[in-house]
């Protein structure tokens, strides 16, 4: 802002990244809630002495819209003359002496109130006049348990070992101090179809030796859980188990989604998952096969707010993901040697066209960790077609959301032998025997599926719709359980009406 103008009333309007009600983005805020906002001095380090116009945790309201205004006139934030400014902002406000709010999760009974998010470093909007745009990233974990068993009124659970407390450094985003572990008890509700759902809200980060849940009937019978150690809980992920109360006083989860588009996550000892993040929300998610140099899915949502009018950025790079060193990564810098008389392209498995909002999105779909030796008619006809179709699909008129899953497998049914080609390193990558895409779809509170199958050859026919399979299907051949949150029953069937 150029010196000698006038100080002007600041504006806020929000986004929430992760897990929204419906669609793949959005805002879900209730009326009421209140968010803390810090201004500061423009490239700053956010401390006392980087405050601008006394704009130190100032609350902010909103009425359920997302857009935000001070609670009180002694509260209003006000854009100085001549200064330019930088902002930070969290979920729930609480009062502070400091830029490190304590984030305690001792008591689950309202999930809503542990829902810590951070709207990191925002500069000042260039239209004067114009709303400030909070982009808030949720910062804990939610695990939820669904429990099949008898006897269910009156239970209680407990998670032994768990850190209760910490504070955040806005300044840092990061976590600092936390608490020594004690036993924290759950949140316990009932669904919509009368299930008993236990729940806890957690800070990021793995488990150790000491943690376990123990689940309590009102009789007294215990069963619990140990929680392997190492498993890995990240932020902004939402975990549901199906949980089943068995003999001995043992339970047996199994992981059903944390995403609607998430196969159960089953990794073995050569297979790591990773979640790419991208703008503030969820672009795709990978399971790689660090020994294959092949990711055998790549899971992720389609809808409106993931496309527009970025062009293809054709930033061919190595992942920075450290969850997959360098190491494990085919080095595609030049494609594959020899890959015109070999006859394969560089496929992306998610396709650059699914990600045209933003170049950071656009650009993650060129890392190397996406990429796999697909033959080069396969990949340039019927299976762009298809992809090509998928997106029409997901902007269709009434559709929500399209969860796609996409993958290559390394071994069929009928060939178990596995087949590589070279690197730019002279490292071997196998070459995938067959390729599969399965959809689900969202149209109003309904979802429909499909799924396809491709030989990893060249195809004469170019109608991707003579290649559909069930989902159901495909799990039996792959292995992989695909939208773990749906009835067996909408995986078995295609509605030839839908899909089309």
């Amino acid at each position: 802002m150029l010196q000698g103008q006038q100080d002007e009333t600041i504006y806020f309007s929000s986004e929430i990244s992760g897990l929204p009600r419906t669609r793949a983005q959005g805002t879900q805020w209730d009326p009421q809630d209140s968010i803390g906002i810090f201004m500061y001095r423009k490239g700053a380090t956010l401390d006392g002495s980087s405050i601008v116009n006394e704009g130190f945790n100032k609350a902010y309201q909103t009425n359920g819209n997302g857009n935000f205004v001070a609670k009180q006139p002694a509260e209003r934030l006000n854009m100085p003359s001549g200064t330019e400014v930088d902002f930070v902002a969290y979920y729930p406000y609480r009062r502070l002496t400091n830029v490190a709010p304590l984030v305690d999760i001792a008591d689950q009974s309202k999930p809503e109130a542990l829902d810590f998010m951070v709207s990191d470093r925002t500069g000042t909007s260039p239209i004067s006049g114009a709303p400030v745009v909070l982009s808030f990233v949720r910062q804990m974990a939610k695990l939820e348990f669904k429990i099949a068993g008898n006897d269910l009124d009156g239970i209680r659970a407990e998670w032994i070992g768990l850190a209760s407390s910490a504070v955040f450094n806005l300044a840092t985003s990061t976590f600092e101090t936390a608490q020594t572990p004690i036993n924290v008890p759950a949140h316990i509700t009932k669904n919509e179809l009368n299930q008993t759902v236990v729940s806890w809200t957690i800070f990021p980060g793995q488990s150790t030796a000491t943690q376990k849940m123990v689940f309590t009937k009102a009789n007294g019978n215990t069963y619990t859980w140990n929680i392997a150690p190492n498993t890995e809980f990240a932020k902004g992920h939402r975990y549901q188990y199906d949980l089943t109360l068995g003999t001995g006083g043992q339970v047996t989860p199994t992981p059903t989604a944390s995403y609607m588009e998430l196969p159960i996550i089953a990794a073995g000892a050569n297979e790591v998952y990773s979640l790419k993040m991208g703008s503030g929300r969820r672009n795709y998610s990978i399971l790689y096969n660090n020994d294959y140099k092949l990711a055998e899915w790549v899971a992720y949502p389609l809808c409106d707010a993931y496309l527009g009018g970025q062009s293809r950025t054709d930033r061919w790079a190595y992942d920075p993901d450290p969850k997959i060193q360098r190491l494990f990564q085919a080095d595609l810098s030049s494609g594959y040697p020899n890959n015109a008389a070999l006859g394969i392209d560089r496929g992306h498995q998610l396709p650059s066209g699914d990600r045209t909002a933003n170049r950071s999105e656009n650009e993650q779909t060129f890392y190397y960790t996406n990429m796999t030796p697909q033959a080069k008619t396969l990949n340039q006809n019927v299976w762009a077609k298809l992809e090509d179709k998928v997106r029409s699909w997901a902007t269709a008129s009434g559709v929500d959301t399209v969860y796609v899953v996409t993958g290559g497998m390394a071994t069929s049914a009928t060939n178990t032998t596995l087949e590589y080609v070279s690197d730019n390193a002279g490292r071997n990558v196998v070459k995938p025997k067959y390729y599969y895409k399965v959809l689900a779809m969202k149209r109003g509170t309904t979802y429909y599926t499909i799924g396809f199958r491709f030989n990893n050859v060249a195809h004469g026919n170019v109608n991707f719709m003579d290649y559909t399979v069930s989902v159901a299907d495909l799990e039996k051949e792959t292995g992989f359980t695909f939208f773990p949150a749906l009835p067996d029953a909408v995986k078995i069937t295609i509605n030839t009406q839908i899909w089309r």
